[in-house]
């Protein structure tokens, strides 16, 4: 395991318990006992929770306690579609790959099937993400690689991943991953393409039902 510096590891221990859903949005956190519950001084909390706001999972002042942040349906939307022009733009411009990076999309694919196999959506969505970052970091563009990174931060973690999903997600990883080792990167672009088209798909699906359940719930309170 790598060497986690405190505020990493505390960032890294609230990431998980807002992505497990033991921390729903709206939650109030301060620093100090946050601090007190994990052991540790206020300093590595206060810079995790910067990191986790500029994540998009936290959000407010520092100083005056942080608030897990909510995202409206149409946000999830919006930073998808973005996300989608980004990393399939990325991807268009890679005329080679490095064996290193075909070898962590490889992990990331394997360690995705442990965690369907244990029923642990966190290091999913982890591996998922880790995923889609070695896709920008192929096309070696900073801009591309920032932006993209900081868009996905406020996609990735928010959406509602269902079981039945997960599995759909590693079948399309896989297939962008065999065609990038064929170095048919054109396929590629067009699978990713697809899978991120698909999941758009399903979370405006997701937000249909989610409507007309609070319209009913609505309607049967009047």
């Amino acid at each position: 395991m790598p060497y986690l510096s405190k505020k990493d590891s505390v960032a890294e221990h609230l990431r998980a318990q807002i992505l497990r859903g033991d921390l729903q949005a709206g939650v109030r956190l301060h620093q100090d006992s946050v601090a007190r519950a994990l052991g540790v001084s206020p300093t590595p909390v206060r810079e995790a929770f910067r990191v986790l706001q500029a994540e998009g999972l936290l959000e407010g002042e520092t100083h005056h306690g942080m608030t897990v942040a909510r995202l409206a349906p149409n946000e999830w939307l919006d930073y998808y579609e973005i996300r989608r022009l980004l990393e399939t733009h990325a991807l268009s411009r890679v005329t080679n790959i490095s064996d290193k990076i075909l070898d962590e999309m490889d992990e990331c694919v394997n360690s995705g099937a442990r965690s369907i196999r244990l029923r642990d959506i966190h290091p999913f969505r982890v591996s998922n993400a880790r995923f889609h970052e070695l896709l920008l970091e192929s096309a070696h563009s900073r801009p591309l690689e920032e932006i993209g990174k900081s868009v996905m931060a406020r996609s990735l973690f928010f959406i509602p991943l269902e079981r039945s999903r997960m599995a759909g997600v590693l079948r399309e990883h896989a297939a962008i991953l065999k065609a990038l080792k064929a170095r048919s990167f054109p396929r590629a672009v067009r699978l990713l393409d697809a899978h991120l088209s698909s999941t758009i798909d399903n979370l405006r699906k997701h937000q249909s039902v989610k409507d007309a359940a609070d319209w009913e719930l609505e309607a049967r309170a009047t």
